[in-house]
């Protein structure tokens, strides 16, 4: 009985994993992009 509820709870959870995986990548492609444009025009104000 145990047994079978943690292979039910794994299966869960890498299924979740799949399917927020690639969400997860683009919002960190999305961070980078922000993080760049937002440093970018402070690296040309020192200038």
């Amino acid at each position: 009985m145990k047994e079978k509820k943690l292979k039910s709870l794994t299966k869960s959870g890498e299924n979740r994993a799949k399917h927020y995986e690639p969400k997860l990548k683009i919002y960190g492609s999305f961070e980078k992009i922000v993080n760049t444009l937002v440093a970018e025009p402070k690296v040309d104000y020192k200038k």
